[in-house]
């Protein structure tokens, strides 16, 4: 729901330009997207080193 309504939001509220709010929501989304294939190598990792596959997700979970 944030990410839908963020460029009405920013522009009306914050007053940022429309290629302002872009430029954020393009880095939000990077950000969100370069954190998934990081952790989930990360986990592929720590299971295959012989964690079960349970706490390895509920340990990436709690955090995020």
């Amino acid at each position: 729901m944030f990410l839908r309504n963020f460029p009405l939001s920013a522009e009306d509220e914050r007053h940022f330009s429309l290629a302002s709010t872009a430029k954020i929501g393009g880095a939000a989304f990077l950000l969100k997207a370069t954190s998934a294939l990081t952790f989930g190598k990360l986990s592929d990792v720590w299971i295959s080193s012989g964690s079960t596959p349970t706490l390895v997700r509920k340990t990436f979970l709690a955090p995020g």
